[in-house]
């Protein structure tokens, strides 16, 4: 994320395209001023030890008590705003770290920015402090979720040296979001630095994130997440077939089709199929939404609300049937600045009202700080051992059963037309990622 200040009109920013060649996620915030600082403005005090490490995790199993759970409407808002602005376009982005992300400038924001962010993150009326807190909880718990999945979050803060950042909004992000915090020269060596940290943070995967730092450039936030998990149950290579996927205008492209007989969490109804597979000890795994021949995945993105979700999820039953579901890659890069917008997040990104004044004591009117980029890059690799994805829980669970007078008969779940996926965490209601398939793409 970038933050600009207000006296310099810059042009609306433009999607930026990025090589991604593997499976993190990283989501990127810019802020600016525009006056050049004088070598006698302060330096942010940074604490010491600025470089906490999130991937290597402090969390313990007591982060698995008295997780808040969350129950807003941001994961399924961002996601119907973007396949809105993609229709009928393979979309896969990750909630959880967009709100992250933007959840380091809600530290720093106040008065009516601070009120819309509230409301478009789910913050509600809650003191800040609170809903941060809440926010930390859910990420050391998902730190600890399951020793059988690879899971990374990390957070950092780049602050341009001699800007008066306020000591309190540093304190915070490294409380609450766990971030590693630098103070830079914004020159082009501090843009090696940088990249090399998301490099290292995203196992190499993702090599750079900025090609360079404007001028007027005061804050980059930025938030990487890396995940692999395999199947409890994996698909065999030799029952992977050359089958149709049928697209939405008719057409069929050949794609690799996985195949598996075993006893699944699964739901019938509203024109749909839904089936969960799991990972490792079963808290994370994949919901899959698969419409029938009433129903288009256009529509079914426009029927996704918390309570549809929470409808499906809690009628799962475990039941006997065949998945059979194709391998795909997919790259995705989205910039976050007009679907945030529209659901709600105007002043942030208004150079001449923004108000991140509890970010910085910035003297001149001229140096108010504003949102001028949020960016987002995902990817997702799906193939017979489980998930590979980036964008940069308590209890095993058994396996589900469901009590009926004679078995239901075997479900055949037969993934080869669009359809919707997720990965989310059972514990917390996380959703790390979420995205629609609308055509095979990539290496399969």
């Amino acid at each position: 994320m970038v933050f600009m200040a207000a006296c310099k009109k810059h042009e609306t920013a433009k999607q930026e395209t990025f090589r991604t060649t593997s499976e993190p996620y990283v989501s990127r915030l810019l802020a600016s001023a525009v006056p050049p600082l004088s070598d006698s403005a302060p330096v942010p005090p940074l604490p010491k030890n600025s470089t906490l490490d999130q991937t290597q995790g402090n969390a313990s199993q007591d982060d698995l008590v008295s997780v808040p759970r969350l129950s807003g409407d941001f994961a399924f808002d961002l996601y119907r705003t973007i396949a809105a602005a993609n229709p009928e376009k393979n979309i896969f982005i990750s909630p959880s770290n967009a709100r992250w992300a933007l959840g380091m400038a809600f530290a720093g924001a106040s008065g009516r920015t601070l009120s819309e962010m509230a409301a478009v993150l789910d913050a509600g009326s809650v003191p800040k402090h609170i809903y941060m807190n809440g926010e930390s909880k859910r990420m050391n718990s998902l730190l600890v979720a399951d020793p059988k999945i690879k899971l990374r979050i990390a957070n950092s803060l780049w602050l341009k040296k001699r800007f008066p950042f306020k000591k309190e909004f540093i304190s915070s992000v490294r409380q609450f979001y766990r971030a590693e915090v630098f103070a830079r020269d914004f020159v082009q060596a501090d843009v090696t630095e940088v990249n090399a940290w998301v490099s290292r943070k995203t196992k190499g995967k993702i090599p750079s994130i900025i090609e360079g730092f404007d001028r007027d450039d005061r804050a980059l936030l930025i938030n990487a997440v890396y995940f692999k998990g395999n199947w409890i149950d994996q698909f065999k290579k030799e029952k992977t077939m050359d089958e149709d996927f049928h697209l939405s205008s008719g057409k069929t492209v050949k794609c690799k089709l996985m195949d598996r007989s075993d006893s699944y969490e699964y739901f019938e109804g509203h024109g749909l199929q839904a089936v969960r597979l799991p990972y490792g000890n079963k808290r994370l795994g994949m919901v899959i939404l698969l419409p029938g021949k009433s129903l288009t995945l256009t529509r079914l993105n426009n029927m996704l609300t918390p309570a549809f979700w929470k409808e499906i999820l809690e009628g799962m039953k475990g039941r006997s049937g065949r998945v059979r579901l194709p391998r795909w890659t997919l790259e995705f890069t989205a910039l976050l600045n007009g679907p945030l917008i529209t659901m709600g997040m105007e002043l942030s990104f208004d150079r001449l009202k923004a108000d991140f004044s509890e970010m910085a004591d910035a003297p001149d009117p001229a140096d108010r700080l504003y949102i001028t980029n949020v960016l987002q890059k995902t990817f997702v690799e799906v193939n017979e051992e489980g998930t590979e994805a980036a964008a940069v829980t308590s209890g095993a669970y058994g396996r589900a059963t469901g009590l009926h007078p004679e078995p239901p008969a075997p479900f055949d779940f037969r993934a080869d037309h669009p359809f919707l996926y997720a990965i989310t965490d059972r514990l917390t209601g996380e959703m790390l990622f979420i995205g629609a398939l609308y055509t095979v793409v990539g290496r399969v």
